[in-house]
């Protein structure tokens, strides 16, 4: 299979994801209670709604984000 990585590689890119990915939900709980401390409770959600839309919607405009596979 062309471009196919070594598996210590793809160990390394996954753990850092990983990583990432956890460290997600203090962060934005912590950025949750910044926003609502500086703004009113409709406009910090508004602006935490429109922060996830630009992954969202990446996700729904990329063909190639929609159909990736896991490498056999």
């Amino acid at each position: 299979m062309p471009g196919r990585k070594p598996d210590a590689v793809r160990g390394r890119v996954i753990s850092g994801s990983f990583t990432i990915l956890a460290a997600g939900g203090p962060l934005g709980s912590a950025a949750a209670g910044v926003l609502l401390g500086h703004l009113t409770p409709h406009t910090a959600i508004g602006l935490l709604c429109l922060i996830l839309v630009l992954p969202l919607g990446a996700a729904t405009v990329f063909r190639r984000l929609r159909t990736a596979t896991w490498p056999a």
